[in-house]
């Protein structure tokens, strides 16, 4: 079997406040690999990093690094190789270190209990537990201990009820456990006392039971009325009861338990009522959670995912994503207006599901508008969210980095050659064409070099064409290059030819433009951005000095200072482009 190992993403977790990621994750495929595992080396400029890790069943691997092994600043670049360990077959790519914001594990912002009725006598009493996360967290599980010896329990809620048989004071606990983030354990845990009263005379202490709530209506916008009704056990005559609704609220003195309340948000609330009756000391709150509908539903949440293990390239090659936008209420009708994040289009979509392809690699901030479907939810107002952390995986060799043989665009050192050609001659062309149209005495030899630089522009384009990979946006990044570049070649010569300034001006001013949308969509770094810059001004100055120059009838209309400038410019880029090689 083949030895086959690609890498698919390079990812550094940065924390707030932090300039420097705390951890790089570096994940990819493999298959074929006799020993089962990868060896992974990372560097950025100083001594490298290395480890070896598995692969699972699905041909997957992932490494992490922590900051105390190697310190890689955000956007440099990396250099990345996996190797299998029995040095079968190996993959390397150096790219711009990608960092995203580090994800925080939830804590534990309250841990309350409210003990219902009294225990003694063969009577129970019942204890709701709840706990609270910040930030709220999904996918935990929560394990909770009585302290009354009696075995543990494990839900997927963050409440729970226990009965307690005995009256006493109890340490209760809870320990939760969600979901990894970053590769790392998301444990926390807390403990709360709980104080169960002993029941006078064989059970006699009295307490609201049958607690029910019924809800009519709903809030967000409006208003939900909420109706509470119990029974007072045992039956004594003159007892009130005092009321706590969850909400801020002031409690409230009744003379029957039973009690209407309203409730301007929607929530889940925790509803306490405890009896006071003459002579007896209250022993026992009874609770219930009331839930309140939301009237009209909001986007609150974004869920995304790539589609098997795929990347982007920038070149032809996209990844796919599914999103699907998380109300509240769920289901909600309505049309929901999707913003990807990478220039294309908005899309809307009539249900909370969409899929989109990116093009190139890199992080992208995806939103949302929920437009409610005005026949069911008539004075209901749309609503937002957006999401930052969506990573596009550069696919392995790609993503827009520096490798030294392929310019960064995956086209080979040949075929970078045929489209510098192509470029330059290009460029040119255009400009001999229109100094022809300015300086007639030069119009047949001009027009006979733009013939050639056409005809040499077409044959490599052609070749190009046919042969070559090509790079993310290649019609918007040729067309900003030759903007560029003859206006650029035209300010030279505005000595015989005044109306240049305002054209070639225009022209850099558009190239720039492009230039700059080119850039962002195809997320581009200021290296690649210096590289095809180069080729454009740089590229086009020794043929300007070297053909155009010696042509006596043009010789003097060439513009020295402007000349002068725009060839100390060109060398700045030149020499600004040289770092950017590792």
């Amino acid at each position: 079997m083949a030895c086959t190992i690609t890498i698919g993403s390079v990812v550094g977790i940065l924390p707030p406040g932090a300039t420097l990621p705390t951890s790089i994750t570096v994940s990819g495929t493999a298959s074929g690999c006799v020993t089962g595992e990868v060896k992974v080396t990372i560097s950025c400029g100083g001594a490298p990093a290395s480890l070896s890790v598995p692969i699972d069943a699905s041909g997957n691997w992932s490494a992490t690094f922590s900051s105390n092994v190697i310190r890689c600043p955000c956007d440099k670049n990396i250099s990345v190789v996996a190797t299998c360990s029995d040095g079968s077959c190996e993959a390397k790519t150096t790219i711009p270190l990608r960092c995203q914001a580090a994800v925080q594990c939830p804590e534990i912002a309250s841990f309350t209990v409210a003990v219902d009725g009294c225990a003694g006598g063969g009577v129970s009493a019942t204890a709701l537990f709840t706990v609270t996360l910040s930030p709220a967290t999904s996918g935990c599980t929560y394990t909770w201990s009585f302290g009354d010896g009696s075995p543990t329990v494990t839900t997927t809620v963050p409440t729970v009820t226990h009965s307690y048989t005995s009256s006493g004071t109890f340490t209760a606990g809870v320990v939760v456990n969600c979901p990894p983030v970053n590769g790392n354990p998301c444990v926390t845990k807390d403990t709360v006392q709980v104080t169960v009263q002993a029941c006078g005379g064989g059970g006699g202490c009295p307490a609201v039971v049958g607690l029910t709530a019924n809800v009519s209506g709903c809030a967000g916008p409006g208003s939900a009325t909420v109706s509470l009704n119990g029974t007072l056990m045992p039956a004594l005559s003159g007892c009130s009861f005092l009321w706590n609704f969850g909400d801020g609220s002031p409690s409230v003195v009744t003379t029957v338990p039973s009690v209407s309340h309203v409730y301007a948000a929607p929530n889940n609330y925790a509803v306490a009522v405890t009896a006071i009756c003459p002579n007896i000391t209250p022993c026992a709150t009874a609770t219930l959670v009331v839930t309140v509908l939301r009237c009209c539903p909001v986007v609150t949440n974004i869920l995304g995912n790539v589609e098997d293990s795929e990347c982007a390239d920038g070149a032809g090659k996209s990844a796919t994503f599914n999103f699907s936008a998380i109300t509240d209420p769920t289901p909600a009708a309505g049309n929901y207006n999707w913003d990807f994040g990478d220039g294309s289009p908005t899309v809307t979509n009539p249900g909370p599901n969409a899929s989109h392809d990116y093009a190139a690699p890199g992080n992208y901030t995806v939103s949302v508008v929920y437009v409610p479907d005005p026949a069911m939810y008539p004075s209901c107002q749309p609503s937002s969210f957006s999401i930052s952390t969506v990573n596009v995986p550069a696919c392995s060799g790609s993503g827009g980095g520096d490798n030294g043989n392929d310019n960064g665009n995956g086209e080979g050192f040949g075929c970078f050659g045929l489209r510098a050609i192509m470029t330059i001659a290009a460029i040119l062309a255009l400009v001999a064409l229109a100094l022809a149209a300015c300086i007639p005495p030069a119009a047949p030899t001009l027009l006979a070099i733009a013939a050639g630089l056409g005809a040499a522009a077409a044959i490599a384009g052609v070749f190009w064409g046919i042969f070559c990979k090509k790079p993310c946006a290649w019609a918007l990044l040729l067309a900003w290059q030759a903007a560029i570049g003859a206006g650029y070649l035209l300010l030279c010569f505005t000595t015989c030819c005044p109306s240049f300034w305002v054209i070639g001006g225009g022209l850099i001013l558009l190239g720039i433009g492009l230039m700059l949308a080119w850039k962002s969509h195809c997320n581009q770094n200021r290296c690649q951005v210096l590289k095809e810059l180069v080729l454009a001004i740089s590229g086009v100055l020794i043929p300007l000095l070297g053909w155009l120059g010696v042509i006596p009838v043009l010789a003097p209309c060439i513009n020295h200072v402007v000349t002068g400038a725009l060839a100390t410019l060109a060398a700045l880029l030149t020499a600004a482009a040289l770092h950017c090689i590792p």
